[in-house]
């Protein structure tokens, strides 16, 4: 039986004696300084609205799309961020990202559908899409650049029998994406797979479902901007859904992220029974982002996060070269995560209870994140749930971990 009093808050309070490298989620410093954002933009919004005799509008049911205020403020604000021009008119607001996806995948698909996804991928998008919208899960292999456009041809063609209109939409099928600083990898998918992508999804008949959760953290101090999002290569907007949230560059509680689309996609979601019965999703807290977005506050807290998370990154990779030279690891330049290839027989789930037990460290071994099972000799490391300090030492009790295995398997 359920019982909400035991319930804990998903990454609230660590464990004591356990220094946790799984959670993709904001240290409890961060969270700190969010809440200081949060009260004074409250403050300045109820004031706006109430003191100055307003109508308390953002306490009211939201208008279907979302408040205007917060359609200029967000359009303003990834323009800027982006580098590239955002519509206001192509802004859907959302209860996190987790809620734009189980959205669109249930609005547009049924349990008849197909989603095709990288492999790897992120472990819950794939449960999401797997066991609450009951599509089936094809993985499609990636390189460097992203997924291989090859492989996915080649499992179009197998699946031939499923790819099929579902009658709640005109696609055939969806593809669900992680292109930019992917969760698990970390990686980018380049500009001419970006291109491919969007090409074969128009020839056919394809909804790309972009999760663009990671594009404001970016650390290469060498680019003027973040990496083009998939949406931008859609020009006339009617294959491709970039999914956006506030999780990663402010914090999970406030449940809110928003949708960019054509306003031709945007229809489906405004005809929805649950969006016309319940107006815009998270209105209030629309409102107060749209404040803090426009008070400077959001933007001078992405700076600082990538700041920190830039120093966490740097010397944790220092780390890895220098005490684990034998694993192959990528350095991220966004996103929250590393991804450690381990020799091929090692295995992940060894490894990561290796490290819980000798050294109270936590880490996720790579095959969660892959639905064919593959990955094993791999681990997918975190970086944003703690200070600089505290995850280094966490990775040195690591890579303690990883030489002793190391020098195991050479015995044997």
């Amino acid at each position: 039986m359920l019982n909400s009093r035991k319930d804990t808050t998903l990454f609230g309070t660590p464990t004591p004696g356990i220094t946790d490298l799984i959670p993709g989620a904001p240290s409890i410093e961060i969270l700190n300084s969010v809440s200081k954002i949060v009260m004074e933009a409250t403050e300045k919004l109820l004031i706006s609205e109430y003191g100055l005799g307003g109508d308390n509008s953002s306490l009211q049911y939201g208008p279907r799309l979302g408040s205007p205020i917060f359609h200029k403020s967000l359009a303003d604000f990834l323009s800027k961020l982006y580098g590239e021009k955002v519509d206001n008119n192509h802004i859907l607001p959302t209860s996190g990202a987790t809620h734009g996806l189980q959205l669109t995948a249930s609005l547009f698909f049924d349990s008849n559908n197909v989603v095709f996804v990288e492999d790897p991928t992120h472990f819950l998008a794939m449960k999401i899409l797997r066991e609450d919208i009951g599509m089936k899960v094809v993985p499609v292999n990636c390189d460097d650049e992203g997924m291989i456009i090859k492989d996915l041809q080649e499992k179009l063609e197998d699946m031939g029998k499923y790819i099929k209109c579902s009658g709640k939409s005109d696609f055939k099928g969806m593809v669900y994406l992680i292109p930019t600083f992917h969760n698990p990898t970390s990686r980018t998918m380049s500009e001419t797979r970006c291109k491919s992508m969007v090409e074969l999804a128009k020839r056919e008949n394809l909804l790309l479902f972009s999760d663009d959760v990671y594009n404001l953290l970016h650390y290469d101090h060498t680019a003027k901007k973040p990496p083009s999002r998939l949406f931008t290569y859609d020009k006339d907007g009617n294959n491709v859904i970039s999914n956006g949230t506030f999780t990663k560059i402010l914090c999970p509680g406030l449940r809110l992220g928003w949708i960019e689309t054509s306003e031709n996609l945007l229809k489906k979601f405004y005809n929805s029974g649950t969006i016309s019965s319940s107006g815009s999703s998270n209105h209030y807290m629309s409102c107060v982002i749209a404040m803090a977005i426009k008070m400077g506050l959001v933007s001078e807290h992405i700076n600082k996060l990538k700041k920190q998370y830039s120093q966490s990154l740097n010397q944790m990779y220092s780390i890895f070269i220098k005490e684990a030279p034998f694993v192959k690891i990528h350095k991220p330049k966004g996103g929250y995560f590393f991804w450690i290839r381990m020799p091929d027989d090692f295995d992940g789930f060894e490894i990561a209870k290796k490290c819980r037990e000798n050294h109270k460290v936590n880490v996720l071994p790579g095959s969660v994140f892959s639905a064919s099972g593959n990955f094993k000799n791999y681990l997918r490391v975190s970086y944003s749930h703690y200070s600089t300090e505290i995850l280094c030492e966490a990775t040195k009790s690591l890579c303690k971990t990883l030489n002793n295995s190391f020098k195991q398997h050479k015995k044997t």
